[in-house]
């Protein structure tokens, strides 16, 4: 939770989102030139939307804005995720335009949206219930292309992938990267390109060996890999 004295210039969350947003002025307009000299501020828009979009990539929660107090704003942000169906969908639907994950959002939240809104995410599938009582729908596998299409492009979670891992090292023994790539390789999203899979796959195996659970004998792509 972040607290900072002083009126929040855009006065609203929806216009801070407007594309191409930028305030009319700066509260301290000489430390503003001197932070965009020293490329530590975004000279074309807000941070708002850019931390928005990053809390959707990672598909948890967008930062809560308490703007009730004129002259203070609060503001909170997640790091794990509030509501199964939420991520689910952020995983499932990369397309979704930061608007509607910011209903989304809001719906996760128990806070209000209006009839309109409300009448959009129904039409998109998103939401079941009826208004203002919504909750995000948990069935999207039908909502979508069918389950089997929905699990292949969403892929295995990486707790179910490293124990893949593990169990392939028990039952087969030792085994390089590129192995592991080969065995996981259709269990991955299928949007994922080659070169993404194999950093997903690095990353497992470097969780692994932080947990202790595995070990290699040296670093780069000829390590080989065991059961610690």
């Amino acid at each position: 939770m972040f607290i900072n004295e002083g009126s929040f210039i855009p006065e609203s969350i929806e216009r801070a989102m407007v594309p191409g947003y930028k305030p009319s002025y700066y509260r301290n307009p000489h430390l503003c030139d001197a932070m965009v000299q020293l490329d530590m501020i975004d000279t074309i828009a807000m941070g708002i939307p850019k931390i928005f979009k990053m809390q959707r990539d990672r598909y948890f929660p967008l930062p809560t804005y308490d703007l009730d107090d004129p002259n203070r704003v609060i503001v909170s942000i997640y790091g794990k995720s509030i509501n199964e169906s939420y991520s689910r969908i952020l995983y499932a639907r990369p397309d979704l335009e930061l608007g509607v994950v910011y209903l989304l959002d809001r719906v996760q939240k128990g806070e209000e949206v209006s009839a309109e809104q409300a009448a959009k995410l129904h039409e998109m599938g998103l939401v079941e219930g009826r208004w203002p009582q919504l909750t995000i729908t948990s069935d999207l596998a039908i909502k979508t292309n069918g389950r089997a299409e929905y699990v292949r492009s969403k892929g295995l979670n990486d707790e179910a992938c490293k124990q893949l891992i593990l169990q392939m090292l028990r039952d087969t023994g030792p085994a390089r990267r590129s192995e592991i790539l080969a065995m996981l390789g259709d269990l991955l999203p299928a949007q994922m390109t080659k070169a993404q899979k194999e950093r997903k796959v690095s990353n497992l195996l470097s969780d692994l060996k932080s947990d202790k659970l595995i070990e290699n004998n040296q670093s780069g792509r000829g390590a080989v890999w065991r059961i610690s």
